[in-house]
């Protein structure tokens, strides 16, 4: 049996660790609030489901359920869209952005990129909302390009009237790649 000699080992978790590493710097999750329609609010515990709670890598996925990390809006079926829009704090060009549907996933109608001079941008419009059997799940849109532009933030509109119950987004990311985050 042939031995391995300990630094070889080293080399090889060293690697793994840079690649992994590495792979994770290709996503950006959101930085900062910019809009939103409403948010849940509790006197009781005033940070729980607010917009900020949105921002950075997801707090619950890849499990899902209803938390009070998550940005929720303040009804549960709002007869108007709500929506939320968060920035990012290196704008980039992408070919991709995923969000973090963590309860009661399929609300998701539109998703819509601002670039560096405040241009709005659709990416996607679903016109078959349908509640899903899953409760959660990673929602990507995968563009066939590159952006031309540098997107600074994401807007996306949930239909809360059509996917009863609490709606449930925990975080957005945006990637110039096209591999699924």
């Amino acid at each position: 049996m042939k031995k391995i000699h300990p630094l070889s080992l080293v080399a090889v978790f060293t690697c793994l660790f840079f690649s992994a590493k590495a792979q994770h710097s290709k996503i950006q999750w959101a930085s900062y609030v910019v809009d939103f329609s409403s948010e849940y609010s509790s006197l009781r515990n005033p940070f729980q489901r607010t917009a900020m709670q949105a921002l950075g890598k997801p707090n619950k996925l890849p499990a899902y359920g209803l938390t009070a990390c998550a940005w929720s809006p303040s009804q549960k079926n709002s007869e108007t869209n709500e929506y939320l829009e968060l920035g990012f704090q290196n704008p980039i060009a992408i070919r991709q952005v995923a969000i973090a549907e963590n309860y009661n996933a399929g609300a998701i109608a539109e998703v819509w990129a601002y670039d560096t001079q405040g241009n709005k941008h659709l990416l996607i419009k679903k016109q078959n909302i349908i509640p899903l059997k899953q409760k959660g799940r990673m929602f990507r849109v995968i563009l066939e390009r590159k952006t031309t532009y540098k997107v600074n933030s994401i807007r996306v509109v949930l239909k809360t009237d059509v996917v009863k119950g609490w709606n449930q987004l925990d975080a957005v990311g945006i990637s110039a790649y096209s591999k699924p985050i």
